[in-house]
């Protein structure tokens, strides 16, 4: 590999990691679009970089020793969210004995215990290479190593899959839920009467905001999010209003989770996603509107509260 790919290497794996670590301390049913697609990340990037002979030793602890916990969560999240992928990512855990791989590469990592594996596995592989009639069988070599090139190869092709099907999880979901707004509906609420150009303009200043913060893989996938936003708000028409909604609720959520880690940063981000939320839950309203003939930036907007900040405040 060049510098730069290993560079670009490193970042990304120092990307999933901190992903699947912030995940260990967080409420993943709370935000499950956005873990299962870091979960996807995660075994994607292990698909790629596990190797044989060097079984992980080049990769940090933790990306192994947290493997089963996040394959739980995942179970956990695929439960609620699609029941027949699930089945499908169960069986192909169980059949490729990824989880038995990764606890034997944990326990083996620390200590040099993984390094002297290794070199005795690569006697016993010279051993059995040795034609002569006083020694096993080659074929018998499968049998009598716990890992092998063939093993690694058949975990690596699992975790490709599981980390395919994740993705096409998230393909199919990124454009459901959204529902048309009828006549009835829009006599008290009319999406056309939010005002375009003000959630644009409270998004860029969102985006000067995460553009600023040092970049981690939080920020960046609030970025992500919100150009998705962006996009679907500048359509002239045809604008998906359920969509945008459900992903500034996302973002609001996830923003005030690491909030409480680095509020410096996140503060402001917060309170910008709220004022959003705002224009447009209340800028639709027909007769707030029609109050002040039509929409204007004198609408005067109550502000979107977190119950838990509401609670907290009140204490």
């Amino acid at each position: 590999m060049t510098k730069e790919e290993l560079e670009e290497r490193k970042q990304l794996e120092e990307k999933v990691l901190q992903n699947i670590r912030r995940m260990q301390n967080a409420s993943v049913r709370s935000h499950p679009g956005i873990y299962i697609r870091e979960i996807g990340q995660y075994f994607d990037f292990l698909s790629k970089n596990l190797s044989f002979p060097s079984l992980g030793a080049d990769l940090p602890y933790d990306m192994l020793a947290l493997f089963e916990s996040t394959w739980y969560s995942l179970e956990n999240l695929l439960a609620d969210h699609d029941e027949k992928a699930l089945s499908k990512v169960q069986t192909i855990v169980s059949s490729s004995g990824v989880l038995d791989l990764f606890a034997m590469l944990a326990v083996l990592t620390p200590n040099g215990g993984l390094l002297r594996y290794r070199t005795n596995s690569f006697l016993r592989t010279v051993a059995y290479s040795i034609p002569t009639a006083f020694l096993k069988s080659p074929s018998r070599k499968n049998r009598n190593e716990l890992i092998n090139s063939d093993k690694v190869l058949e975990v690596k092709t699992a975790l490709f899959r599981i980390a395919s099907i994740v993705r096409s999880i998230e393909t199919d979901s990124a454009d459901e839920g959204e529902f048309e707004i009828g006549q009835d509906f829009r006599t008290r609420f009319d999406p056309d009467l939010i005002n375009k150009d003000r959630v644009l303009a409270l998004i860029s200043l969102f985006k000067m905001e995460m553009n600023a913060a040092p970049q981690n893989g939080d920020t960046a996938l609030l970025l992500e999010k919100i150009d998705i936003i962006e996009r679907e708000v500048r359509k002239k028409s045809g604008t998906k209003w359920g969509k945008v909604l459900a992903l500034l609720l996302v973002i609001y959520g996830f923003a005030s989770d690491v909030k409480s880690l680095n509020p410096e940063i996140y503060q402001k981000a917060t309170e910008i996603v709220s004022t959003i939320i705002s224009i447009v839950t209340q800028g639709g309203q027909v007769d707030r509107v029609s109050a002040i003939n039509g929409p204007s930036e004198r609408l005067m907007l109550e502000p979107f509260i977190d119950p838990e900040d509401e609670s907290s405040g009140s204490k």
